[in-house]
């Protein structure tokens, strides 16, 4: 049984963790704030570059990323996009692989997990 675990253990440690990631870096290209009067209260970020590993819910077409502004969590991620954007540097979006189904097209977009500026 040790054996199996240990040799289980090595596979793991060998696999790239980019194979895991949902990931994307690049500028900021557009952000739309939608109200509550509207639809759902989620920002919605659309950077330039390529979003590795995508969630099969995403629009392949817009791939926009989510955020909910109207938590603590949400103000502070979008206050570092923002800073990102008005800077022209790039930044890093994680995603929790949890997407907003319906929110632009037919299947939506990836929530924000983690951001990196560089």
């Amino acid at each position: 049984m040790k054996k199996k675990k240990l040799i289980l253990l090595f596979i793991t440690l060998l696999t790239p963790l980019n194979v895991y990631a949902r990931e994307q870096t690049g500028k900021v290209l557009e952000i739309r704030v939608t109200s509550k009067q509207i639809s759902s209260h989620n920002t919605h970020i659309k950077l330039s570059g390529i979003y590795n590993n995508p969630p099969a819910c995403i629009d392949q077409t817009n791939q926009f990323w989510s955020i909910d502004t109207d938590t603590t969590y949400g103000k502070s991620i979008l206050s570092a996009i923002l800073s990102a954007q008005s800077m022209q540097k790039d930044i890093t979006f994680w995603g929790t692989t949890v997407c907003h189904p319906g929110e632009l097209g037919p299947n939506g977009m990836e929530e924000i997990q983690q951001i990196g500026l560089k």
